[in-house]
């Protein structure tokens, strides 16, 4: 006699995986894609009941910032992001003490670049 395989039973339901909250942020990541999606139920093996918890608790989770949108470019460290920002915010300050321009001088510079942009327009358009 042949045994058929009725289907994948819920890992929720068996108790392999413990009860689905937005308060266990480690535990609902490995649901999601890298793009930030949620998995099929198929693919992750939850019933339907379980899926929708699931869809719920990582909206939750998102919107209390628990869990980026996005897991895309998310790899560096709260340290390094201060770093990150630190660097470009020196940057920026030296850049605006190094470069000081009286009234006319910016406004001088805003004019030739508009008359740049004009003139890039003008090329691309057919004479006739």
């Amino acid at each position: 006699m042949m045994i058929r395989q009725i289907g994948k039973i819920c890992r929720v339901c068996t108790g392999e995986y413990p009860p689905i909250s937005y308060k266990n942020p480690e535990f609902l990541a490995q649901f999601m894609t890298e793009k930030g999606m949620i998995k099929a139920s198929k693919l992750i093996g939850l019933c339907s009941k379980h899926q929708r918890q699931l869809k719920t608790n990582i909206k939750r989770a998102r919107h209390l910032a628990l869990l980026p949108f996005t897991t895309i470019n998310a790899k560096m460290t709260p340290q390094e992001l201060m770093e990150f920002f630190e660097m470009h915010k020196g940057k920026a300050v030296e850049k605006e003490e190094g470069e000081e321009m009286e009234e006319g001088e910016v406004e001088e510079e805003r004019e030739e670049e508009k008359d740049k942009m004009k003139g890039d327009k003008m090329k691309g358009r057919k004479r006739e």
